[in-house]
Protein backbone atom coordinates (compact mmCIF):
# COMPACT_ATOMS: atom_id res chain seq x y z
CA UNK A 1 0.00 0.00 0.00
CA UNK A 2 1.39 3.36 -1.04
CA UNK A 3 1.94 6.04 1.60
CA UNK A 4 1.05 9.15 -0.37
CA UNK A 5 1.63 11.40 2.62
CA UNK A 6 5.22 10.19 3.02
CA UNK A 7 5.86 10.72 -0.70
CA UNK A 8 4.31 14.19 -0.41
CA UNK A 9 6.58 14.98 2.52
CA UNK A 10 9.60 13.93 0.46
CA UNK A 11 8.47 16.17 -2.39
CA UNK A 12 8.01 19.01 0.08
CA UNK A 13 11.51 18.47 1.50
CA UNK A 14 13.08 18.50 -1.95
CA UNK A 15 11.12 21.62 -2.87
CA UNK A 16 12.50 23.33 0.24
CA UNK A 17 16.08 22.47 -0.70
CA UNK A 18 15.62 23.72 -4.27
CA UNK A 19 13.87 26.84 -2.98
CA UNK A 20 16.92 27.62 -0.84
CA UNK A 21 19.10 27.37 -3.97
CA UNK A 22 16.75 29.75 -5.79
CA UNK A 23 17.19 32.32 -3.01
CA UNK A 24 20.99 32.04 -3.25
CA UNK A 25 20.94 32.38 -7.04
CA UNK A 26 18.50 35.30 -6.99
CA UNK A 27 20.68 37.22 -4.55
CA UNK A 28 23.58 36.99 -7.02
CA UNK A 29 21.61 37.32 -10.26
CA UNK A 30 22.32 40.27 -12.57
CA UNK A 31 19.10 42.28 -12.98
CA UNK A 32 18.13 45.26 -15.09
CA UNK A 33 16.70 48.49 -13.64
CA UNK A 34 13.23 46.85 -13.46
CA UNK A 35 14.49 43.85 -11.50
CA UNK A 36 14.27 41.48 -14.46
CA UNK A 37 17.05 39.03 -15.33
CA UNK A 38 19.80 40.70 -17.35
CA UNK A 39 21.69 37.59 -18.49
CA UNK A 40 21.03 34.01 -19.53
CA UNK A 41 22.78 32.90 -16.34
CA UNK A 42 19.34 33.30 -14.73
CA UNK A 43 18.02 30.12 -16.38
CA UNK A 44 18.84 27.86 -13.40
CA UNK A 45 16.55 30.03 -11.23
CA UNK A 46 13.61 29.45 -13.56
CA UNK A 47 14.41 25.77 -14.06
CA UNK A 48 14.51 25.23 -10.30
CA UNK A 49 11.38 27.34 -9.74
CA UNK A 50 9.42 25.31 -12.30
CA UNK A 51 10.57 22.11 -10.65
CA UNK A 52 9.64 23.45 -7.19
CA UNK A 53 6.16 24.31 -8.48
CA UNK A 54 5.80 20.77 -9.83
CA UNK A 55 6.90 19.24 -6.52
CA UNK A 56 4.63 21.50 -4.46
CA UNK A 57 1.59 20.89 -6.65
CA UNK A 58 2.20 17.15 -6.47
CA UNK A 59 2.68 17.31 -2.69
CA UNK A 60 -0.61 19.20 -2.35
CA UNK A 61 -2.37 16.58 -4.49
CA UNK A 62 -0.82 13.65 -2.63
CA UNK A 63 -1.96 15.22 0.62
CA UNK A 64 -5.47 15.08 -0.75
CA UNK A 65 -5.06 11.37 -1.51
CA UNK A 66 -4.37 11.58 -5.24
CA UNK A 67 -2.21 8.55 -6.05
CA UNK A 68 1.32 8.71 -7.38
CA UNK A 69 0.13 6.66 -10.38
CA UNK A 70 -2.29 9.47 -11.28
CA UNK A 71 0.59 11.95 -11.07
CA UNK A 72 2.75 9.80 -13.37
CA UNK A 73 0.21 9.77 -16.21
CA UNK A 74 1.80 10.95 -19.46
CA UNK A 75 -0.46 13.99 -19.78
CA UNK A 76 0.11 14.96 -16.13
CA UNK A 77 3.68 14.11 -15.13
CA UNK A 78 5.42 17.46 -15.86
CA UNK A 79 2.34 19.46 -16.83
CA UNK A 80 2.06 22.29 -14.29
CA UNK A 81 -1.25 23.51 -15.70
CA UNK A 82 -2.77 20.01 -15.48
CA UNK A 83 -1.54 19.58 -11.89
CA UNK A 84 -3.09 22.93 -10.94
CA UNK A 85 -6.32 21.93 -12.71
CA UNK A 86 -6.43 18.73 -10.64
CA UNK A 87 -6.37 20.92 -7.51
CA UNK A 88 -9.21 23.14 -8.70
CA UNK A 89 -12.31 22.58 -6.63
CA UNK A 90 -10.14 21.42 -3.73
CA UNK A 91 -8.27 24.66 -3.07
CA UNK A 92 -8.25 28.26 -4.21
CA UNK A 93 -5.34 29.47 -6.32
CA UNK A 94 -5.17 33.19 -7.05
CA UNK A 95 -5.50 34.37 -10.63
CA UNK A 96 -1.95 35.77 -10.44
CA UNK A 97 -0.49 32.40 -9.43
CA UNK A 98 -2.63 30.58 -12.00
CA UNK A 99 -1.20 32.94 -14.63
CA UNK A 100 2.33 32.16 -13.40
CA UNK A 101 1.66 28.42 -13.62
CA UNK A 102 0.23 28.83 -17.13
CA UNK A 103 3.23 30.92 -18.17
CA UNK A 104 5.73 28.31 -16.99
CA UNK A 105 3.79 25.13 -17.79
CA UNK A 106 4.56 24.55 -21.48
CA UNK A 107 8.27 25.33 -21.21
CA UNK A 108 8.51 23.05 -18.17
CA UNK A 109 6.58 20.21 -19.78
CA UNK A 110 8.67 20.45 -22.97
CA UNK A 111 11.97 20.86 -21.06
CA UNK A 112 12.86 24.13 -22.83
CA UNK A 113 14.79 25.42 -19.82
CA UNK A 114 16.95 22.29 -19.93
CA UNK A 115 17.48 21.85 -23.65
CA UNK A 116 16.53 25.16 -25.28
CA UNK A 117 13.38 26.56 -26.77
CA UNK A 118 11.15 29.59 -26.28
CA UNK A 119 11.09 30.57 -22.63
CA UNK A 120 9.25 33.07 -20.47
CA UNK A 121 11.13 34.59 -17.55
CA UNK A 122 8.58 36.19 -15.21
CA UNK A 123 9.69 38.88 -12.78
CA UNK A 124 11.49 37.22 -9.84
CA UNK A 125 9.09 38.82 -7.32
CA UNK A 126 6.10 37.31 -9.14
CA UNK A 127 7.91 33.98 -9.21
CA UNK A 128 8.63 33.97 -5.47
CA UNK A 129 5.11 35.13 -4.56
CA UNK A 130 3.73 32.24 -6.60
CA UNK A 131 6.03 29.75 -4.89
CA UNK A 132 4.90 31.07 -1.50
CA UNK A 133 1.24 30.67 -2.40
CA UNK A 134 1.68 27.16 -3.78
CA UNK A 135 3.61 26.16 -0.66
CA UNK A 136 0.55 27.13 1.40
CA UNK A 137 -1.47 24.53 -0.50
CA UNK A 138 0.65 21.93 1.25
CA UNK A 139 -0.06 23.40 4.68
CA UNK A 140 -3.82 23.92 4.59
CA UNK A 141 -6.36 21.43 3.36
CA UNK A 142 -9.70 19.93 4.08
CA UNK A 143 -13.19 20.12 2.69
CA UNK A 144 -16.45 21.24 4.15
CA UNK A 145 -17.58 18.87 6.87
CA UNK A 146 -14.29 16.97 6.91
CA UNK A 147 -11.53 17.57 9.43
CA UNK A 148 -8.54 19.14 7.65
CA UNK A 149 -5.42 17.09 7.09
CA UNK A 150 -2.72 19.59 8.01
CA UNK A 151 0.25 17.29 8.23
CA UNK A 152 2.31 14.92 6.19
CA UNK A 153 2.53 12.31 8.93
CA UNK A 154 3.16 8.92 7.38
CA UNK A 155 0.39 6.39 7.76
CA UNK A 156 1.23 3.95 10.58
CA UNK A 157 2.49 0.55 9.45
CA UNK A 158 -0.14 -2.18 9.30
CA UNK A 159 -0.65 -3.92 12.61
CA UNK A 160 0.73 -1.03 14.68
CA UNK A 161 -1.26 0.83 17.28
Amino acid sequence: MEDTHLLGAMYLGHAGAFRHCINVLLADMDKDKNGLPAKMACLPVYYLASHVIELLLKAALLKRDVTSQELKAADTRHNLAKLAEMLSGLVTISSQTRALITTLSDQHKRHFLRYGGPTALPHPEWLMEGLDEILQLCAVSGTSGVAPNNSFKPNPPRGSA
